[in-house]
């Protein structure tokens, strides 16, 4: 899939210009539909180092149009003003002086008026050149456009990630759009299935961008090179809110065994327990969305986590995020669809099962790969000032694959490789995961001689008290122990109160055990669950409640 009118060849003809010149008009209108429902006091926050004010955004895309094409094969071209090249250089050091990206905030003129005058000067002056090309340098000038175009698609990706972060730290939590797409709300039979596993066998791959296919790529995609990959499985969907809340109420940022050191230290010094956006409201969990505050959907894919929590996941859940080159190698399979930004929901959705396929590959969220972001081999910059482009940032960035709900769908393809900072939570990122296989040529791949989990009968008496009042009181506990975590004691459903309890809204999905259901009181939410229909190896906690010892009193005698 691709943005380009045709790929690019050694001869051009008018009509082919006049084609690019269309697609330059039309990712340009995109790039202003997606700034319309702004108000001008939203133009200029900048709300962490790593957000752009949008009016920064919408200059400077029409600065890399300016500065490496109109100004190079132009005759005659001159800027509004010259101070442009500083402001709204982003980082192309070869180039000029770029302006603190940090202090964009500060930046109050020109104003918002001034900017998209700036933009119309720089579309009547390319519309002039791209009508009437000087012939010796439209070669050249239209594989400048061929990565500028991508390069505005990126920066709309980013106008709505950093208006997202925006608008979400107003309390007032006010919607970007209110007319948005809905998600789908599966029906039972539709409901999220359990994560499945899906073999790929070992072998060699061809990873990274075909460059004999034609067709546009970046830089960092080339050096199509060969890579031995072992057998795994990948799994064939992405980790839901509904499982990630229940690593979360399983204490997954409150155990350091999961993490990282550098993701632990991070958990500790910003206070991180659940997702970028998420808040609790009356025991209710709610995420900030381009459409408002809204209460979270347990079986959309998790969104706006770090590497670092991706990471913890997957330890907890006995799994693995894969590498690139696994990601790639399902991905060279799947169809190139998805929910993208023309599907206009702007969050990502629940899917349908996927029916032995890969679900939600392309779309929906970024998903962070194992893997660092270095160069191909045979990795080669771009000759001059547009090198910088992609290789400098080769150092402390992760590898993300597949696009996002704010992803234009003709901007992504298999090979394409994202790159963020293993902290960063503000893209729309999840995570699928990988694990390899039970056994490889005949050895083990992992000590399974210790279960993660075991049962005891328990014959002392539990008994669960909220204040004075007796909640549940039993001989017949069953104890489940499971590594990392303090023990649970799940009692059987007629030595509990039944009557005093009320079925919550949470439900949430441990790999592990199975899907639970919550029960709360009128006054004191979610504190106790019972798996009613866990996996086959759980069987024996079916219709039990274990209780939250933060909210009860559980004593065993």
């Amino acid at each position: 899939m691709s943005y380009a009118p045709q790929p690019l060849s050694d001869t051009h003809d008018l009509e082919q210009t006049k084609a690019w010149l269309r697609t330059y008009q039309r990712v340009r209108a995109a790039t202003e539909a997606i700034c319309a429902p702004l108000h001008k006091e939203d133009y200029m926050v900048q709300s962490m180092a790593d957000v752009s004010p949008p009016k920064w955004h919408i200059a400077h895309v029409s600065w890399f149009f300016e500065a490496f094409i109109l100004k190079p094969f132009q005759p005659g071209y001159q800027t509004l003003d010259p101070a442009y090249d500083h402001l709204f250089n982003s980082y192309y050091e070869t180039h000029g002086v770029p302006f603190p990206r940090a202090e964009r905030g500060a930046i109050s003129r020109p104003t918002v008026d001034d900017v998209y005058c700036y933009r119309a000067h720089v579309d009547k002056a390319m519309q002039a050149l791209l009508e009437n090309p000087p012939e010796e340098h439209l070669p050249e000038i239209l594989r400048r456009l061929e990565l500028g175009l991508p390069h505005e698609q990126q920066h709309q990706e980013l106008l709505l990630m950093d208006i997202k972060h925006i608008l979400a730290q107003n309390p007032l939590c006010p919607a970007y759009r209110d007319d948005l797409a809905p998600g789908l709300a599966p029906t039972p039979e539709q409901e999220v299935p359990p994560l499945g596993w899906l073999d790929y066998p070992a072998g060699i791959r061809e990873i990274g961008h075909d460059a004999s296919r034609g067709g546009f790529a970046y830089d960092n995609e080339m050096g199509r090179h060969r890579q031995f990959v072992e057998a795994f499985q990948m799994a064939d969907r992405p980790v839901t809110n509904g499982e990630f809340l229940a690593f979360m109420q399983a204490g997954g940022y409150a155990n350091p065994e999961h993490w990282l050191a550098d993701g632990w230290a991070t958990v500790k010094a910003e206070g991180w327990r659940a997702p970028l956006y998420w808040v609790e409201r009356d025991g209710v969990w709610h995420h900030y969305t381009l459409g408002g505050l809204v209460p979270v959907d347990l079986s959309a894919p998790v969104c706006h986590v770090s590497f670092f929590e991706a990471d913890a996941y997957a330890q907890w859940a006995g799994a693995r995020l894969p590498t690139e080159a696994e990601w790639e190698t399902v991905a060279q399979d799947v169809p190139l669809t998805g929910n993208f930004v023309d599907q206009d929901h702007l969050q990502p959705v629940a899917a349908a099962k996927a029916d032995g396929m890969p679900g939600q590959m392309f779309g929906d969220v970024w998903e962070w790969t194992g893997s660092a972001y270095r160069p191909y081999p045979g990795f080669r910059k771009l000759p001059g000032s547009l090198g910088e482009y992609n290789g400098k940032f080769m150092s402390g960035q992760m590898v993300l694959r597949g696009g996002c709900c704010a992803t234009p769908a003709d901007h992504i393809r298999a090979t394409y490789r994202n790159f963020f900072p293993p902290e960063a939570r503000w893209a729309f990122s999840g995570f699928r995961l990988a694990r390899d296989p039970p056994t490889s040529k005949g050895m083990p791949m992992a000590d399974h001689s210790e279960p993660r989990i075991t049962l005891h009968p328990l014959s002392r008496r539990v008994r669960v008290l909220v204040d004075d009042s007796v909640i549940a009181d039993t001989g017949n506990a069953l104890e489940l122990r499971e590594k990392g975590y303090p023990p649970r004691r799940y009692l059987p459903r007629g030595d509990v109160a039944m009557a005093k309890l009320s079925v919550s809204h949470t439900v949430t999905h441990c790999p592990f055990k199975g899907d639970s259901t919550y029960y709360s009181l009128p006054d004191l939410s979610d504190i106790a669950w019972s798996y009613d229909h866990p996996i086959e190896e759980m069987q024996a906690i079916a219709g039990r409640l274990a209780f939250d010892g933060d909210k009860v009193t559980l004593q065993v005698e």
